[in-house]
């Protein structure tokens, strides 16, 4: 950090407006203003928040405050609410941060605007909100928390990809993938994890369209899945080595993927505490994906007593919904080093 940047935090932190240097760092990376970082500070204070209380907490930001309501966009505005929210929204229309709600909600919902002054809006709200979710998604991960790390993540791809995670991942192969089709898969609840399941042939019996059963099949094991394998071993009472062996499980397509990689995040949760207690980024190139190259991630995590039944390995795609492993660590047989017992004279 230079002499300037330490001066800006000293003076922030002077008044109170930003309190830590991980706070100035996540304001500075993100472009997000001390105005915001309060209201994330005051608001981010329960870790099972639901997803309709994260977009309210975005709709606040300082950032949207230049937003006017216009009194010719409150019939639109109406209709988007009624028509294209999935979750609730607080404020309703008559107030700057319903509309910044409404307006989120519509984009991922592939909404088609009239009013141009909406579109405009529409159009700043968005070059702005996925910047903001992946900021908090990176202040709750850096809290440990894990549920509200899980549901930034994919909140934060619900909004990239334009569509809520409720309705099947193939949808993201839209493009490709006949639109008559991804409703028959809704329909019949054929998720990518079935479809790898099933035969091509019982697939395009499925979808009324035998010449496509081996596509869609092949569409679905392009979902970036990966396999992990864990090996455990206690370095002292408190402190516990973690291998972790980890498979690319699916197809690499450079028209979907790209030529370069493709990113995770990884961790370590208790799901009694809900902590997090190791997490990284994790990046699989096309070649360790081609030649499904195993990679080995070793750290070490506290152990702490009483040992909880088990935790959790996370592996969840940093660009894909649908892209989510949970691996259990048991420690049913995990055996402890004994306790030194202090020698006597």
């Amino acid at each position: 950090m230079n002499i300037y940047l330490l001066q800006i935090l000293v003076v922030l932190r002077k008044f109170k407006k930003i309190k830590s240097i991980q706070e100035f760092f996540f304001s500075s990376h993100y472009y997000i203003n001390y105005v915001t970082i309060e209201t994330i500070n005051e608001r981010l204070s329960n870790r099972y928040m639901n997803e309709a209380e994260l977009i309210e907490i975005l709709s606040l930001a300082d950032e949207f405050s230049q937003l006017k309501i216009r009194d010719d966009e409150l019939d639109e505005l109406d209709l988007l609410y009624n028509n294209q929210c999935h979750l609730p929204v607080k404020g309703g229309v008559e107030n700057v941060h319903g509309k910044v709600n409404i307006l989120i909600q519509s984009f991922v919902s592939r909404a088609q605007l009239n009013s141009f002054s909406l579109i405009s809006d529409m159009s700043y709200v968005n070059q702005n909100v996925v910047r903001l979710i992946r900021a908090l998604f990176e202040v709750v991960l850096k809290r440990s928390w894990a549920t509200l790390s899980s549901r930034l993540l994919c909140l934060a791809k619900i909004v990239e990809q334009r569509m809520w995670n409720t309705i099947n991942p193939l949808w993201q192969f839209s493009q490709y993938i006949n639109i008559e089709i991804l409703q028959k898969l809704d329909a019949k609840q054929l998720t990518p994890d079935r479809l790898l399941e099933m035969d091509a042939k019982d697939i395009g019996i499925m979808i009324h369209n035998a010449r496509l059963g081996k596509e869609i099949k092949t569409y679905a094991s392009y979902i970036p899945i990966l396999k992990i394998d864990t090996q455990l071993q206690p370095i002292t009472r408190t402190v516990l080595r973690i291998k972790l062996t980890i498979t690319p499980a699916f197809k690499w397509s450079e028209k979907i993927h790209g030529t370069n990689s493709q990113q995770f995040w990884i961790w370590i949760e208790d799901p009694d505490t809900d902590n997090i207690y190791h997490s990284e980024y994790f990046i699989l190139t096309k070649k360790q994906v081609k030649y499904e190259e195993p990679q080995i991630l070793i750290f070490t995590i506290p152990i702490i007593e009483p040992l909880a039944n088990q935790y959790y390995v996370r592996a969840i795609s940093d660009k894909w919904l649908g892209s989510d492993t949970t691996t259990i660590i048991s420690f049913h047989n995990l055996i402890l080093p004994e306790r030194h017992m202090p020698h006597t004279g």
